[in-house]
């Protein structure tokens, strides 16, 4: 799935390279998104004393940028972004044996491509709206623990402003669908619905 993702990447590429104006960049993203699962529940139907961590909802990614005006007036653009992102673990710590601490871990990363209309509205100010599709994974991190991996769409939109030097900065919004992550009735990850995060993008314009 990741060599088809790239090949589609590297299509685009040489596709857009065939006109004048082609911006190619690069971000780093944080934010928040919606998350759970039965992992805390469990805990509670089988332990008394435990601990219960959970940073789910915090997401950190990197992205590669392409687009271009394939011909068009400047202020209209088409492009992909193709990323990875993971989020933070939920964690669970129980007594197993007197003087032994068990722990149940999940942890989750997403590789998200991502096809895109901007408008620049000003040409420091641009919004757009997309859609793609997500490889993903969320694992018991234990060494027999279970990894579920799947494909999900999602619908993405949001702004940004790009200042003179090729630096920009970003609030994405984007809504996951059918990204469920269940095993035997076990629900190990569920990211379906909102996140949002803001981005910090370099470009190289007009290659």
């Amino acid at each position: 799935m990741i060599k088809k993702i790239l090949f589609v990447l590297l299509f685009l590429l040489l596709t857009a390279s065939a006109f004048a104006d082609i911006n190619l960049g690069a971000g780093l993203k944080a934010g928040y998104g919606s998350s759970k699962s039965d992992l805390e529940d469990y805990a509670k139907a089988r332990y008394t004393n435990y601990e219960y961590d959970d940073s789910s909802t915090s997401i950190f990614g990197i992205e590669a940028i392409l687009d271009s005006n394939i011909g068009l007036p400047e202020q209209h653009r088409f492009g992909a972004k193709l990323g990875y992102q993971s989020r933070g673990s939920e964690t669970i710590k129980f007594p197993y044996s007197p003087g032994v601490t068990g722990k149940y871990e999940v942890k989750y990363w997403e590789v998200p491509l991502t096809l895109y209309y901007k408008y620049m509205i000003t040409n420091r100010w641009g919004v757009f709206a997309g859609f793609g599709g997500s490889l993903a994974r969320a694992w018991d991190v234990a060494p027999s623990g279970e990894k579920i991996t799947k494909v999900f769409p999602f619908v993405t939109g949001g702004a940004e402003y790009r200042f003179e030097n090729g630096i920009a900065l970003g609030l994405d919004l984007k809504y996951n669908a059918g990204a469920e992550f269940k095993k035997n009735s076990f629900l190990y990850r569920d990211v379906n619905g909102l996140e949002g995060t803001f981005a910090v993008r370099f470009y190289l314009t007009g290659l």
